[in-house]
């Protein structure tokens, strides 16, 4: 979260209005997230984390984000 998605969704500048800096958060988006970043690859825009990456992103989501 912290390399990818907190520079446009950080507390600062949300994005969206969606912030992802706190484990609630994200827990609160973690379908969206896992549509766009996990399984999709629509975020971040430009580029962005390896397969390897979000297949881990996936699966931490999926887990509930312990």
């Amino acid at each position: 979260m912290t390399s990818w998605c907190t520079n446009c969704h950080g507390s600062a500048r949300a994005s969206a209005g969606i912030s992802l800096t706190t484990v609630a958060s994200v827990r609160t988006h973690q379908f969206a997230i896992d549509e766009v970043a996990g399984t999709g690859t629509s975020m971040p825009p430009g580029g962005g984390p390896s397969s390897a990456e979000r297949a881990r992103l996936t699966e931490w989501l999926a887990c509930g984000a312990p």
